[in-house]
């Protein structure tokens, strides 16, 4: 798979995710931090002048591929040209939603405008998928310290990203099925404790269409729980939502502890502002 990083956000998830291995990685941005593979771009004045002023990057990519990016940032006005390149690959979008107390005004108004825009081109089928993380709440997951800040950020979102890709492409020991709306492509991740019944969402889903429930479960702990189907079950039921179907797979790992995911699907537009406005950035 492909992933390009644009702006430091999406840089250094796309190198949290480089450890992996299985990923192409492409770093766009303005000052080159000891990339796996940088395209420098050109730092210009404002939003705007990214598109205006853009230089073809000539990204070398066949097959499907993930853009990372927060909207925040300037050069995010970028990312319309960006997509034109990558128009012959199937392009999932990795969203980063900034912790708004900490942006400013205008940083608010580029969040706004390119988080708008890509759920409207993932919706009319022109990209596959707007998958949303909200920093806000991956800060409380992670819970980093202020030496070290932003890496258990990044490392936490690029891991859940690669094991749910994992789990997508493995043949379960069970499953359940159900059928995800074709225009469910709004989609965000949960951390779930099994064992404690409880679900850590990425993001602030509203109405979702379907939910997926990927259980990662050591030998051991598969072997000495003859409840396990039951409790499963007991862990989807107690998350049901009206209009919203569900399914679950459950896989054995090698690993001592155990892991599970969510991956939730929406049809609607996320945080819908129809009352946009244009502003000169200073």
């Amino acid at each position: 798979m492909n992933v390009v990083g644009l702006g430091s956000a999406g840089c250094r998830i796309a190198q949290c995710l480089s450890k992996y291995g299985v990923y192409n990685i492409y770093q766009v941005d303005n000052i080159d931090d000891g990339y796996e593979n940088f395209l420098p771009m050109k730092e210009q004045e404002n939003h705007e002048d990214y598109e205006k002023n853009y230089e073809k990057l000539n990204l070398d990519i066949e097959g499907p591929a993930t853009l990372i990016l927060c909207g925040a940032g300037k050069i995010t006005g970028a990312t319309l040209r960006i997509l034109q390149e990558l128009r012959n690959s199937k392009v999932k979008i990795l969203y980063i939603k900034p912790r708004t107390s900490d942006t400013s005004d205008i940083q608010k108004i580029r969040h706004k405008l390119v988080n708008q825009i890509l759920q409207e081109l993932t919706r009319s089928g022109l990209l596959e998928e707007f998958l949303i993380v909200d920093n806000e709440r991956i800060e409380k997951i992670a819970n980093p310290t202020i030496i070290d800040y932003w890496n258990p950020i990044n490392q936490l979102i690029a891991d859940t990203f690669h094991m749910v890709n994992v789990f997508r492409n493995t043949e379960p020991l069970l499953k359940s099925n159900n059928k995800v709306p074709n225009t469910s492509r709004i989609t965000t991740f949960s951390l779930v404790n099994f064992e404690e019944s409880s679900e850590e969402m990425f993001y602030d889903l509203q109405t979702p269409r379907a939910k997926s429930y990927y259980f990662a479960l050591s030998e051991n702990y598969i072997k000495e729980n003859r409840n396990l189907l039951p409790d499963v079950r007991e862990f989807i039921s107690s998350r049901q939502e009206e209009n919203c179907d569900y399914a679950y797979s459950i896989f054995q790992t090698a690993y001592d502890q155990n892991y599970a995911y969510g991956y939730h699907y929406a049809t609607l537009i996320q945080e819908q502002d129809k009352n946009l406005f244009t502003s000169e950035e200073e």
